[in-house]
């Protein structure tokens, strides 16, 4: 589950860019409030190369959001290498995994519930027994 951003250009004062913080415009996301939500999340840029690699000329670049930009709603991001120039304008995922844990956290509780049954149907059991 993703969803999408653009990459708006590096971090820049009047004259000079730092390209390791890359700007990103979330879908949707148009105040400082909401672009909170998206700290820490991991990011992807995907894209296509000439040559294959293990049967595939996909690639992807992994980033992480680091802090909001402005009161837009525009975000900073850190990838691992450099997004390169090419890539202004272009889309990029940021991923969000909180279904995943949700449904994980979701069977641990019925796990768990299920042996709290169990034990109470065996200790019981055990005194019925006697």
């Amino acid at each position: 589950m993703y969803v999408r951003g653009r990459f708006l250009g590096y971090k820049r004062a009047k004259s000079s860019q730092r390209t390791h913080t890359a700007l990103v415009r979330i879908e949707n996301v148009r105040s400082q409030k909401d672009a909170r939500f998206y700290l820490g999340k991991r990011i992807a840029y995907i894209y296509h190369a000439k040559r294959k690699i293990d049967n595939s000329n996909v690639r992807v670049i992994w980033g992480r959001v680091m802090r909001v930009h402005g009161n837009g709603g525009v975000v900073r991001a850190k990838f691992a290498k450099n997004l390169p120039p090419a890539a202004m304008g272009s889309i990029i995922r940021v991923v969000c995994f909180y279904i995943l844990y949700f449904i994980f956290y979701i069977i641990l509780y019925y796990f768990i519930l299920f042996y709290i049954i169990l034990y109470y149907f065996i200790l019981f059991y055990i005194i019925l027994e006697f």
